[in-house]
């Protein structure tokens, strides 16, 4: 169900497409576009919970106000290097950057899109919406993502899962949720060292292409998580199997059960193909916040 906007309401706005994770270090990330209705609308006060966004960290927000096609009329090139904005624009003016410049703090490079929302004087850039009609770049693909719990252990060799169909780019996530190192008798750290191997097949083939055989090494308590991704060679769907080549620890004294963790199947596809809907991406730091 898309909302539809009359007046001002406190939302809650439904996913435009499905959440997924990533992983950077030992952090874990998310990644959201919510369907806000059909534009163009303005948004404000944005909140989780009672929290204010802006009291997040490691946050990153990209939105679309919505403009129904025919409400855009095309004004051709802009130079943003004079450092000023078009004048006496009326909603819906759209240009294109022809020269980059900066122009009221806002960086603009060659190809960018600035629309006139009418909100603000026009000589500020909260008056133009930069690429307001352009493919969110923060969630740039349809992503399908499988939460997995999965222990790998060597004595149980390969442990194969199967991807969607349509896949241009696959990724997996390696976790040791115990942590990863080893305690000496005194009680100290030292690092623990285990290798896994990650392979994938066009689905049902039985040819398999070697994509990582990494060594993960760590000397904490706390949950280590690595990721993996790599492009496919053709849009297909893909069996992709992982296992663990360092012996399973068998003393009280070392951390190191390896999880199979995470799914994820890339199509590089808009994942949202309808005009004149608002749109908010957002890329936020999931670690010791949400």
């Amino acid at each position: 169900v898309i909302p539809r906007i009359l007046g001002k309401h406190l939302i809650a706005p439904p996913y435009a497409a499905s959440p997924y994770t990533e992983v950077s270090g030992d952090d874990q990330f998310l990644r959201l576009v919510f369907c806000l209705g059909y534009g163009p609308i303005t948004v404000e006060d944005e909140r989780i919970g009672e929290t204010a966004l802006a009291n997040f960290t490691d946050v990153e927000t990209e939105f679309r106000r919505g403009y129904q096609p025919a409400q855009l009329t095309d004004q051709g090139a802009w130079d943003a290097s004079v450092g000023t904005y078009p004048a006496a624009p009326t909603f819906g003016y759209k240009y294109t950057v022809s020269v980059a410049g900066t122009v009221d703090g806002v960086a603009y490079v060659v190809g960018d899109v600035i629309i006139f929302n009418g909100l603000f004087a026009a000589a500020l850039s909260t008056a133009w919406d930069k690429n307001g009609d352009q493919p969110l770049t923060l969630y740039p693909n349809a992503v399908f993502e499988e939460a997995l719990q999965i222990a790998l252990q060597q004595a149980d060799g390969w442990t194969t899962r199967t991807s969607q169909n349509d896949a241009d780019e696959i990724s997996v996530d390696v976790a040791f949720l115990g942590g990863l190192v080893i305690f000496s008798g005194d009680g100290t750290k030292t690092d623990r060292t285990v290798q896994v191997q990650i392979e994938s097949s066009p689905a049902g083939a039985d040819t398999w292409t070697t994509h990582e055989t990494v060594d993960i090494t760590a000397r904490q308590t706390s949950v280590v998580r690595q990721s993996f991704r790599w492009a496919t060679a053709s849009r297909a769907q893909y069996d992709v199997r992982i296992r663990r080549n360092t012996a399973d620890a068998i003393d009280s004294q070392t951390f190191d059960v390896a999880t199979w963790a995470t799914f994820r199947t890339f199509t590089n596809e808009d994942p949202v193909n309808m005009s004149g809907l608002a749109l908010k991406a957002m890329r936020i730091k999931a670690t010791d916040q949400l």
